[in-house]
């Protein structure tokens, strides 16, 4: 389903920085159970293993920043013996430029290099949370943004409600951007996706996109309302016709002669001899 060149929050997805950290939004449409509840750990044998959990997250993840890169590794099952912070194999980096771009995996460093920017990060210790869950919120999104040169806004995030294990939702309209002066446009950079639109996530590839399907529908309004004026204006010539058809057809009185002319005179009378 996913290919072999699968790993958890890499190919089929993104970052988007809300107001609960960095979320992962995956482009599959199953993505919005595994990136957001559970966690993963890899096997020798099966490859990467799901394990199932009920706590929602933006991501379930560790992260590390610094030195010119991000990096993030997801989180394996609690209570493992897996030390992440000691193996490279879970962890994907990219410089610090490419966390914001829609297509971040593809920037991402060959796993035998991940060394060289394992040493030049450290963990990012921030938590946040929701619902008595706990997760690290990423790399902070005013510091990022400096060292990019662009502001990084920040959408706002919908998680489910206790207990329930569902899609969450992302609004399209944030309100802020970090390194942003007050007042500017928010549209996130990487776009804000989702899994499930079914389910009533907003999901666009970012305020472009949005602009183009805005432009298309006023086409396609103008273009109905158009037609609607076509149709009206054939029904007037109808009734048109069909009024002309109807109208009786009488000769100009013209024709006949003057309408107050003398009758002819009676005829002459013939004598008696």
């Amino acid at each position: 389903m996913v290919g072999a060149g699968f790993r958890p929050y890499g190919p089929g997805g993104h970052w988007v920085h809300t107001d609960y950290g960095w979320s992962y939004e995956s482009d599959w449409q199953w993505g919005w159970a595994p990136f957001h509840y559970g966690r993963w750990y890899l096997d020798q044998g099966y490859g990467w293993v799901w394990i199932p959990g009920n706590a929602w997250a933006p991501a379930w993840v560790s992260w590390r920043y610094g030195g010119g890169y991000v990096g993030w590794a997801p989180l394996p099952p609690a209570g493992s013996a897996i030390v992440i912070e000691t193996y490279h194999p879970y962890w994907c980096f990219v410089e610090t430029r490419y966390l914001v771009v829609r297509d971040v995996y593809h920037y991402a460093m060959p796993v035998e290099n991940n060394h060289l920017a394992f040493s030049a990060t450290v963990t990012v210790q921030q938590t946040m949370g929701h619902g008595g869950a706990h997760w690290s919120p990423g790399p902070p999104a005013a510091q990022l943004s400096r060292e990019i040169g662009q502001p990084i806004h920040t959408a706002i995030i919908t998680p489910p409600p206790g207990g329930a294990v569902q899609a969450h939702r992302i609004a399209l309209s944030p309100a802020h951007a970090a390194g942003a002066p007050s007042g500017t446009a928010a549209h996130p950079n990487a776009g804000t996706p989702t899994h499930e639109r079914a389910q009533g996530i907003d999901h666009g590839e970012g305020e472009h996109e949005r602009g183009r399907e805005g432009v298309a529908a006023e086409h396609e309004r103008e273009r109905e309302r158009e037609g609607v004026a076509a149709e009206h204006e054939r029904e007037r010539e109808r009734e048109g016709v069909a009024a002309e058809h109807e109208r009786p057809r009488y000769a100009s009185p013209e024709a006949h002669g003057p309408a107050n002319a003398p009758p002819p005179p009676p005829a002459a009378k013939r004598k008696r001899r």
